[in-house]
């Protein structure tokens, strides 16, 4: 009874508990982790937000930049575009936390300093050609221009002052640049890099983010440990002091380098920050107030974009802290709509491009050809003005700037024609009639009039189509601008791609939260008594059961436990721990199968001892030879080793009485243990009908393999006469068929067991092999199963037929088979013929030949009638006609069983 109670209920205890402790381990993480990701695949999938825009500075923004690091004014650039084409939030996954050099103001460099030169330079040049012709109208003395003299250099230097003070107000801070851009956009968020250090706290920059942008509406109910931290990077002061706020980009990586999950919040000594794409969420929510417990999140009366005013928001989290992202199954370019950076630089450029052009041509009189209300240099001058009072501004509003620059595209576009060209060049031809201009001035406009329009107008139409399909992606958009450069480190692994920019994880976070479909980790605990239920059932229903029927329900436990859990994950998105579970049933299946075996061996060891293993004469005289060789231990051996097995014989034997049952079974293991030894074969041992046995030691000799398969021809033959003996003698009624399986190779020999009782005997990978090869028969309708070793190891004298690469359980490396037929001057010129044609139909079958190889088998058919192997392969054909196989198929086949 006591022995029951342990059996049943101690073991499978023991072995959850010893589990338990095992999943604690960085291997278990990693096992769990791998399943985990499968599990991702059968997750109903979560939908994507469309208002979420992923910014790409890649690698052709960095070449249209054409520096690196990148000025941060192109930064400044970029969301100023993105909030007039209606970004409503923008997160920089950049740091700037160092300050940047001192840059360069090109639309000063390029446009302001030049216009302002050439009208100094004009008033200089005016003032003394004014002089001049007052001397020499006579209106000025000569004597008395001495007196103008001081004049005119006091209005040189003055003039050579202010040009020089204009050239020094192309330098520009792109700090404050970057930092008023922010403060024009409104909702932009920079990065806090929240760490474990503590000599980063007593700084300007921290004290502001402290006071400006840490969470303050937040109610702490459950200290959690591993969100506690105690020191920061924020970024730099000049670009983020009128920014929206700022969240912390650290992200967790589990131990297989996976990212499943981040921190929403985190604390620096008490106070609390989110993270970076949760804190703009947050202000798009509303602001609402928060409430951190150990298992969740819970936001207070928050305003949904799309669900309106809520009571409350519940966020769950991990025990540790983190959330786990509902990731999108698709790769990152797949991933939310994308702007890459360069299309902003590039609107930029060509909007600039045509916006000089037309100031190139304003003093030509080409704008006199527009017929709007308000001239378009003073739009342009309007738009340029703003621009800097937006930038300047302490309360910036783009509604006046952003209607007038679509006024100005929209007339651009209208006036920006060939049918305006046209009426300019019919005018150029009147003024030329009338005598107004010449002949030199007529030819160089009429040149360039169609010149100007055609490569402005270019210019315009591909400004409008990039800005149209950037409005289009930026309209009411949640924008996220990261590093995606191929020089870039910021690239991880998710559930699904092992190359994610990590950029994209802030995009999925905020999916997962506007979708509210977040995925939930069962607790440990509840997960250690789902094991222990199982494991338990499993010990009730398999006690009694024969060892057949509990494989079967132990694998159908196994196969339920893993269903059901899978099942819950994907209707309810409740993870429940896999691997646990199962690892709970099979090793309490293992262990309790183990036990019991032992139990029946040891109920068998009274017959065993009765009968001792029949070695050869070799092995006798060799011990006769050198006691010693009665101790314990073994050598290596390159050997050939022998399994066999009468199909079905657990049926056969049912059939006989035991004392007929043992008759038979004494006069065929006489005769095939006879056929071993004739051929210098040692009989290892018998396992009921099985004969194991060996080639090659004590006393090695050269042609072992060969000396193996010859006898298994013979033993194939002697069992013909054996099958005759028994049916004339009614022995039985069925004929025996024996299944030998061959392999060469290194294998450990020698006498093993106790100083009172040792076995001669043979083991190692190569001895599992050929005893895998012996089950291996069953599936090709094979009598003969050798390995491609062996194979090589013989003479052309022996027939053997070439058959699939197969990876067969316990053997990690695939093998290719061959069955041996016989010695090749017993098989008939038909046959062997047959056999030829076969190895060509399996030669097209490795190469995905299906129709041509079905053709070959079938004809071998023709001569080997019920040939099982081709009938494999033709049904094998017709299956792959069908539905071929992945094409990363190698053309190893897995052994499902032994």
């Amino acid at each position: 009874m006591r022995k029951h109670i342990v059996q049943f209920i101690v073991i499978p205890i023991s072995i959850v508990l010893l589990l338990s402790l095992a999943t604690l381990s960085p291997i278990f993480e990693k096992l769990e982790g791998s399943i985990y990701n499968a599990a991702m695949l059968i997750k109903e999938d979560i939908e994507e937000n469309p208002d979420i825009l992923l910014v790409d500075f890649g690698d052709n923004a960095i070449k249209t930049a054409q520096v690196y690091p990148v000025s941060r004014d192109i930064y400044a650039d970029g969301i100023f575009l993105l909030k007039e084409l209606g970004s409503n939030y923008t997160v920089f996954d950049i740091e700037f936390i160092d300050p940047s050099p001192v840059g360069v103001d090109y639309q000063v460099l390029n446009r302001d300093v030049p216009q302002y030169i050439d009208r100094q330079l004009s008033s200089i040049s005016k003032n003394t050609a004014d002089l001049f012709a007052a001397v020499s109208s006579g209106d000025i003395p000569v004597k008395d221009v001495k007196e103008f003299i001081p004049d005119l250099v006091d209005m040189t230097n003055s003039t050579k002052d202010d040009v020089v003070n204009r050239i020094q107000s192309i330098v520009r801070n792109n700090d404050i640049y970057l930092g008023q851009a922010a403060r024009v956009f409104g909702n932009l968020f920079f990065t806090i890099n929240v760490n474990p250090g503590t000599d980063t706290l007593d700084t300007p920059q921290y004290t502001f983010f402290k006071d400006n942008f840490s969470i303050k509406n937040i109610e702490v109910v459950d200290d959690i440990p591993e969100l506690n931290f105690t020191g920061a990077l924020p970024t730099n002061l000049n670009v983020s002091r009128y920014s929206a706020g700022a969240g912390f980009t650290n992200v967790l990586i589990d131990e297989d380098g996976v990212r499943r999950k981040v921190d929403l919040l985190r604390s620096i000594n008490g106070t609390y920050f989110a993270q970076l794409s949760f804190r703009p969420l947050l202000n798009m929510l509303g602001d609402p107030d928060i409430k951190l417990e150990k298992d969740k999140i819970t936001l207070i009366n928050p305003i949904h974009p799309t669900l309106g005013q809520l009571d409350k928001m519940v966020i769950p989290i991990n025990t540790t802290g983190s959330l786990n992202i509902n990731w999108l199954p698709k790769s990152y370019k797949e991933s939310f709509k994308h702007i890459p950076f360069d299309a902003l630089m590039n609107h930029d450029k060509l909007y600039n491009y045509v916006i000089k052009n037309l100031k190139d041509r304003a003093d030509w009189g080409y704008l006199n050809a527009y017929t709007g209300g308000t001239p378009l240099l003073d739009v342009v001058n309007y738009i340029e003005s703003e621009k800097i009072a937006l930038f300047n501004s302490k309360s910036p509003d783009m509604e006046s700037y952003i209607s007038a620059k679509e006024f100005l595209l929209t007339e651009l576009v209208n006036f920006i024609t060939t049918d305006s060209a046209n009426t300019m060049l019919a005018g150029l031809e009147q003024l030329k009639e009338a005598g107004v201009i010449d002949d030199d001035n007529y030819n160089t406009i009429s040149r360039d009039i169609p010149s100007w329009f055609n490569k402005t107008q270019e210019a315009l139409t591909q400004l409008m189509d990039i800005r149209e399909e950037l409005k289009d992606k930026a309209d009411n958009s949640f924008a996220i601008i990261g590093n995606t450069a191929t020089g870039t480190t910021d690239i991880g692994t998710n559930p699904f791609e092992k190359e994610y920019m990590n950029v994209g994880t802030h995009a999925n976070v905020v999916n997962t939260i506007l979708n509210q479909q977040y995925i939930s980790l069962m607790p440990r605990l509840f997960v250690l008594i789902i094991a222990l239920i199982s494991a338990l059932l499993l010990t009730v229903v398999i006690r009694n059961l024969p060892p057949k029927r509990s494989m079967i329900i132990g694998i159908f436990a196994l196969v339920i436990i893993i269903a059901i859990l899978a099942l819950i994950f994907r209707y309810t998105s409740v993870y429940i721990d896999l691997l646990f579970p199962a690892l709970s049933i099979v090793t309490t299946f293992i262990t309790l199968t183990a036990i019991r075996f032992l139990s029946s061996e040891k109920e068998k060891s009274f017959i065993n001892k009765a009968f001792s293993h029949y070695l050869s004469a070799d092995v006798i005289k060799e011990i006769l030879d050198d006691p010693s060789k009665l101790q314990l231990g073994g050598e290596s051996k390159y050997m050939t080793a022998m399994f066999t097995d009468i199909r079905a014989f657990s049926t056969f034997s049912e059939k006989l009485s035991p004392q007929d049952l043992v008759r038979l079974l004494n006069a065929y293991l006489t005769a095939m243990s006879n056929t071993v030894m004739d051929n210098k074969g040692t009989i290892d041992k018998y396992e009921g009908d099985a004969i194991i046995c060996f080639f090659g030691a004590p006393i090695y000799y050269e042609n072992h393999a060969y000396k193996c398969c010859y006898s298994a021809v013979v033993m194939k033959r002697v069992e013909v006469e054996l099958n005759k003996k028994f049916l004339e003698d009614e022995w039985t009624k069925d004929v025996i068929n024996t299944r030998i399986g061959i392999n060469t190779g290194d294998m450990v020999v020698g006498n093993m067991g106790t100083d009172k009782k040792m076995d001669y005997t043979i083991m190692g990978n190569s001895v599992n092999l050929a005893a895998r090869l012996e089950g291996v028969n069953k599936l090709y309708g094979t009598w003969i199963m050798v390995s491609e070793e062996t194979r090589n190891q013989c003479p052309d004298t022996l027939l053997f037929r070439r058959l699939d690469r197969v990876r067969v359980i316990g053997i990690k490396t695939p093998i290719r088979l061959y069955e041996l037929i016989e010695e090749r001057s017993f098989v008939t010129k038909d046959e062997l013929e047959a056999y030829s044609i076969f190895d060509k139909a399996l030669t097209l079958f490795e190469n995905k030949e299906w129709l041509e190889a079905k053709k070959l088998f079938n004809s071998v058919l023709e001569v080997l009638e019920n040939d099982s192997a081709s009938i494999l392969y033709v049904n094998r054909c017709n299956d792959y006609i069908k539905k071929a196989p992945p094409s990363d198929w190698d053309g190893v086949f897995k052994m499902s069983s032994k």
